[in-house]
């Protein structure tokens, strides 16, 4: 199968969202490639929002309050999600 016709889907995302998933994916103990998972964004594109983070591009500050943590705490699970499974893909 090809791709479909039809005019390409971007997305455009709002400051805030990035800067949210760059500050999700400097956490302790989360993986980059999770919090891509997690927002269904590619992570190739969140490693470019962390380097135009740390290059001072992308500036602002992440939106904070309980939704935070609790994104947080939803990232954690999954990674423990995904290395329980892990033997069961590779399987």
């Amino acid at each position: 199968m090809g791709r479909p016709i039809g005019p390409k889907k971007v997305h455009r995302y709002s400051v805030e969202f990035k800067l949210t998933a760059v500050k999700l994916s400097g956490m302790p103990g989360v993986q980059v490639q999770t919090v891509a998972e997690a927002l269904d964004v590619h992570p190739f594109m969140l490693s470019r929002w962390r380097k135009e983070a740390r290059d001072g591009i992308l500036k602002g500050r992440a939106p904070r309050g309980p939704g935070a943590a609790r994104r947080v705490r939803e990232i954690k699970r999954l990674q423990v999600l995904e290395r329980e499974h892990a033997p069961i893909k590779s399987g």
